[in-house]
């Protein structure tokens, strides 16, 4: 997948570009985990309902069946201690 352009989208409240990285180990093989992060619809499953802390957790995720490639465009809300928040990537 690409990285968000800026400029594009609607802007958040900061009234700025906003990124977010997260990592996390993993004992699975490669190609596990990038057919998973491929997966746009598992994204809920694993970024939402099972997350631990029910204020930081994505509320919802609209994309093309299949797994995703270059260029492939997807929305997810999610929500945050502070805030709810819209992205859009491509």
């Amino acid at each position: 997948m690409q990285a968000p352009q800026k400029g594009r989208g609607r802007a958040n409240a900061l009234k700025g570009e906003l990124t977010v990285r997260l990592e996390e180990a993993s004992r699975a093989p490669a190609e596990m985990v990038y057919d998973l992060l491929a997966d746009i619809g598992s994204h809920l499953e694993w970024g939402g309902r099972r997350q631990p802390r029910k204020s930081y957790r994505l509320l919802s995720v609209e994309g093309p069946d299949g797994p995703a490639m270059i260029g492939t465009e997807f929305r997810s809300t999610g929500a945050d201690a502070m805030a709810s928040s819209r992205t859009r990537r491509s």
